[in-house]
């Protein structure tokens, strides 16, 4: 087969501009919101990221801040018509007190009605001397009233329980909510574990208690490594 070498010519060219990489457009950076420039009760030192409800809102968890300074939930809000400032809301303060747990370090998850669950990393429970909580926070039922926090479950790292949440939550379709924890489970060194995943069920019918299983002990023995500190996702008929 004869080929012309003007249209071998033609032929190398298109080869050579079908090699040339596309340029992807640049990114565009925006800070949307400084924590702790609005006061000493502004929230600060975020660690996770934040989710997104269908108006736009961001909403997040902040390690300190708040009227205690232990650690807040927060709202961003898109700014208003004419506005290029997004508007911070503190949902919820963890107190002095402990007894709600303090310091959250971990991504919300949204249930139903708009509730958002969450994990703490210490305290919680009497006395506030727990190993982290599992909370709830539900939205007001109008206008302007604050939201409501519960505390679902406090670890205590006592009978295999976990110990020390640091991460987000998953909730599947029935509304159970798992997660993991860095400390407690069966296997102890130095009185602590080495971590576990962890389900949270919602009551029953007529009742108003969680409750708590533990999927999985971390052993160190098994080479399954140790203290959990990721998110959990679920997969497809049941795997995390």
């Amino acid at each position: 087969m004869y080929c012309s070498p003007r249209l071998l010519a033609g032929l190398a060219a298109a080869c050579s501009l079908a090699a040339i990489p596309r340029t992807a457009p640049a990114a565009t950076f925006t800070n949307l919101y400084n924590f702790g420039t609005h006061g000493t009760a502004d929230a600060n030192n975020p660690y996770a990221g934040v989710i997104l409800d269908n108006a736009g809102n961001l909403y997040g968890t902040t390690y300190g801040g708040g009227t205690s300074g232990l650690g807040t939930v927060y709202e961003l809000s898109p700014p208003a018509a004419g506005q290029t400032a997004w508007s911070e809301t503190i949902l919820y303060s963890f107190y002095t007190s402990h007894q709600d747990g303090v310091a959250p370090t971990g991504r919300l998850v949204f249930g139903p009605g708009g509730v958002l669950y969450g994990t703490t990393t210490r305290a919680g429970g009497p006395g506030g001397n727990a190993d982290g909580t599992v909370f709830a926070l539900t939205p007001p039922v109008a206008p302007g009233a604050p939201w409501t926090e519960t505390t679902l479950h406090v670890f205590t790292q006592a009978d295999g329980d976990g110990g020390l949440p640091e991460a987000g939550l998953a909730i599947d379709a029935g509304g159970t909510l798992y997660g993991t924890t860095n400390r407690g489970g069966t296997a102890k060194k130095k009185s602590t574990g080495f971590g576990t995943v962890f389900s949270l069920s919602p009551p029953a019918a007529g009742g108003t208690s969680w409750t708590e299983t533990i999927l999985y002990t971390y052993s160190n023995t098994t080479r399954d490594g140790i203290s959990p500190p990721t998110d959990i996702l679920l997969g497809g008929n049941g795997p995390l």
